[in-house]
């Protein structure tokens, strides 16, 4: 009987070990969601706050740009339309970029990520 004994004594150090591993486990995976989630959370909040003041200065400046522009030709129409082609063209460059932004977006998330 020693060793039957033995053997249950075994399995339930067995079990608790186990059961201990999985709650640690869980409680890892709650921690790092929640740093996941936190990390989200603030680049969103970052992104919202420095995108709108980002956006409002490129509004003033494109318009500044266009007056100037317009005074300088001596045409408002042509002065809007090379603000309006400036926009175009520095899309256009963005798209040529694309893959390399999103390598770039990638590799940052990946970091935040696996860390």
């Amino acid at each position: 009987m020693g060793l039957l004994e033995a053997l249950n004594e075994t399995r339930i150090e067995a079990t608790d070990a186990g059961e201990s591993y999985l709650k640690c486990l869980f409680k890892y995976v709650e921690l790092k969601v929640f740093q996941q989630l936190s990390l989200i959370i603030s680049d969103v909040v970052k992104l919202v706050a420095f995108g709108s003041l980002a956006l409002l200065s490129l509004l003033f400046f494109a318009i500044g740009l266009a007056i100037f522009l317009s005074e300088f030709f001596e045409d408002a129409a042509l002065g809007f339309f090379l603000v309006g082609f400036l926009f175009v063209f520095i899309i256009g460059i963005t798209f040529l970029f694309k893959h390399r932004i999103e390598r770039a977006v990638i590799r940052k998330l990946s970091k935040n990520f696996f860390d």
